[in-house]
């Protein structure tokens, strides 16, 4: 389905996935890309317009979620409003059937009335049956765990969440190395996982000017279209991996033969990439090198 952002400064449709991995190779773009979504559905700028399909994504509708880091994780367990847990204790309470007898609202006038006894004044009161305010600002509640359990009350929490709450749209940002979600069967989902710990075959999308689709076969193709001298493929797509490789882990490109060499010169044209190249005892020959020099 077709992603379609447009604000000020930004033209922007890209295909995509329900579930999405980013190759993040940018960080700084990454953000650029994160912050439409927050800048569009969190500080509800009517100048950015984003859609999904034909869904048509603001703040009233749909509701974002980052679960990237340590901190982004562990806030969802406090008992604080808006939080997973407070919105499950929520659920729990509402479950909860104190209806036929109202005990609690009795209790409270008992003691209100007493109360006001006590004036030589006359005065009314209005009780709020608000059981939500009346509980939770009277009592804490503390999620106890230990920490390899968080898994899997992190995924109780969310899935009873998007259970109850089916009328909107969602677009969750997380780490799958830190925190395994499965949304498949959510289909008002739509998810990017920016875990650095995949296969580069895992990759969907990548960001390095921005966030695009990533396609082994088509680079294929289209390094084949340019390639200078004989092609072949099971020699080519080992680099392609490589290249990703050295790009994520911020490493100097250094090829050793010359099939490699062309790889890395290619992409880095392709991508609008800067990075050197260099050779280790590399033969390239004299046609390569010339070809190379012109692109």
């Amino acid at each position: 389905m077709n992603l379609k952002i447009t604000s000020d400064d930004i033209e922007y449709l890209e295909m995509i996935q329900k579930e999405n991995s980013i190759l993040i190779l940018n960080k700084n773009e990454m953000l650029k890309f994160y912050y439409q979504f927050y800048s569009c559905i969190e500080n509800k700028n009517k100048e950015v317009k984003i859609s999904i399909g034909e869904k048509i994504l603001d703040s009233r509708n749909t509701i974002l979620f980052s679960f990237c880091n340590y901190k982004e994780i562990l806030e969802q367990l406090k008992f604080k409003k808006g939080t997973l847990f407070y919105e499950y204790l929520l659920y729990c309470l509402e479950k909860t059937d104190i209806s036929s007898d109202d005990h609690v609202f009795y209790n409270l006038v008992d003691i209100v009335k007493s109360m006001l006894r006590e004036t030589d004044l006359n005065i009314e009161y209005d009780l709020e049956e608000d059981l939500e305010k009346l509980i939770f600002n009277t009592v804490t509640f503390n999620l106890n765990f230990k920490i390899n359990e968080i898994t899997n009350i992190f995924k109780c929490l969310l899935e009873s969440f998007l259970e109850r709450n089916q009328n909107k749209n969602y677009i969750i940002f997380y780490d799958s190395s830190l925190l395994s979600l499965e949304l498949k069967k959510f289909d008002f989902c739509y998810s990017f996982d920016i875990s650095e710990q995949k296969n580069i075959e895992e990759y969907n999308l990548f960001c390095i000017n921005e966030v695009k689709k990533i396609n082994i076969e088509i680079l294929l193709e289209r390094l084949e279209s340019v390639w200078p001298v004989e092609f072949y493929k099971e020699k080519v797509s080992p680099f392609i991996n490589k290249y990703f490789i050295y790009k994520k882990s911020n490493i100097d490109y250094i090829a050793y033969e010359e099939y490699e060499y062309i790889t890395y010169i290619l992409l880095n044209k392709i991508f609008g990439i800067n990075s050197e190249v260099s050779s280790s005892k590399c033969i390239i020959r004299d046609n390569v090198k010339s070809f190379l020099e012109q692109l």
